[in-house]
C-alpha cells in the first residue's frame, strides 16, 4: 500500500515535524526532563493505542492489523532478547524516571524504530518519514538522557527494530499482504510471549500475548473493514471515542497482577478497540437507514 499526503494533510504533517525538531533541540540545549519524559511517552503503549485506532479507523484497518501485529513481534523478540543477554541498566542514581527489567537492547527504541521504518516503507511521504525519523532520535536519545538506559541499547534498539520492519516488508512485497503473513507473525510472536513471559516473569510479554491472541478476529472482523474505512467522519469519530471509553474503562478498573489476568484483560481491552468501532458504524447505518 502506497499512500500519499498533499495539501492540508501534508501541511500538518510538516508542521508537526517542525514541532518535534524543535522541541527535540531545546531538550538537547537544556537538558529538560519535560522534554524527554514527553519523547519517551511517544514510545509507551497509549501512543500506540492512538497509532492503531487512527490506522484502523481512518486510513486502512487490515494494514492496521499488520502494522500492529509487527510492533508486537517487536515487543516480544525484544523481550526474549532482553531476558537472554540480561545487560543491567545503568546505575539507579542516574535515573530521572522508574524503569524495570534489562537494557540491552531499549525496547522504547526498537519498537519505535520497528513502527516508523515499516510506516516509512508503506507511505511514499517525506512529510511523514520526517516526521517518523524525528521521532525515533528524539524517543531514543531520551531513554538515555533520562539515565535508565546505555547509548549502545538505544543504537541496538533501532537496528533491530529497523532490521524487523526491513524483513516484513519484503516477506510482504514477495508474498502478498493478506492476513495470513500477520498470522504468521502472531504466532511467533505468541510463542515467544509465551517464553518470556512465563519463563522470566516478564511483563510486557504478558501483554503482548493478550493482545496477540485477541488479534485473531481479524478474520471475524474483515467482512466489515470496508465499511469501518468509508464511513462518516462523524461515525469514525463517535467509533473512536467509544472503542478508547470501554476499553479504557477496563485498563483503569481491572487492576489484577496474576499473570493469566494479566493476558486476559489485555484480551479485553483489545476485543474492545476492535470491535467496538464496528459495531458503532454498523448502529451509525443502521440508524440512518431508518
Amino acid at each position: 500500500m502506497a499512500v500519499g499526503f498533499v495539501g492540508k494533510e501534508g501541511l500538518t504533517l510538516y508542521v508537526i515535524a517542525a514541532v518535534l525538531a524543535t522541541l527535540l533541540i531545546y531538550g538537547l540545549i537544556t537538558d529538560s526532563t519535560n522534554v524527554w519524559v514527553f519523547y519517551t511517552s511517544l514510545g509507551d503503549e497509549y501512543f500506540y493505542v492512538a497509532v492503531f485506532l487512527i490506522l484502523y479507523i481512518f486510513i486502512d484497518a487490515e494494514f492496521a492489523y499488520s502494522t500492529l501485529s509487527l510492533v508486537l513481534f517487536s515487543v516480544a523478540t525484544n523481550a526474549v532478547i532482553k531476558q537472554i543477554a540480561a545487560v543491567e541498566r545503568p546505575p539507579k542514581e542516574f535515573w530521572r524516571i522508574e524503569a524495570e527489567g534489562y537494557s540491552w537492547p531499549s525496547r522504547h527504541a526498537m519498537t519505535s524504530a520497528t513502527l516508523w521504518s515499516y510506516i516509512a516503507l508503506k507511505f511514499k511521504n517525506m512529510a511523514l518519514r520526517l516526521v517518523g525519523l524525528i521521532s525515533v532520535l528524539g524517543i531514543s536519545y531520551s531513554r538515555v538522557a533520562l539515565g535508565v538506559h546505555w547509548l549502545n541499547d538505544v543504537v541496538w534498539g533501532v537496528i533491530f527494530g529497523v532490521l524487523i520492519s526491513l524483513i516484513f516488508y519484503l516477506i510482504q512485497k514477495f508474498l502478498g499482504e493478506g492476513l495470513s503473513i500477520t498470522y504468521l507473525f502472531l504466532a511467533i510472536t505468541a510463542v515467544m510471549s509465551l517464553i518470556a513471559g512465563f519463563n522470566y516473569g516478564d511483563i510486557q510479554a504478558l501483554k503482548v500475548l493478550g493482545i496477540t491472541a485477541a488479534l485473531t478476529n481479524a478474520s471475524i472482523l474483515k467482512p466489515k473493514f470496508r465499511s469501518l474505512n468509508t464511513s462518516t467522519l462523524s461515525a469514525k469519530l463517535t467509533a473512536s471515542l467509544t472503542a478508547l471509553a470501554t476499553s479504557g474503562a477496563v485498563a483503569v478498573f481491572i487492576k489484577l497482577e496474576h499473570p493469566i489476568a494479566i493476558i486476559g484483560k489485555y484480551y479485553l481491552i483489545t476485543t474492545l478497540l476492535t470491535a467496538t468501532p464496528v459495531v458503532v458504524i454498523h448502529l451509525f447505518k443502521h440508524s440512518f437507514k431508518n
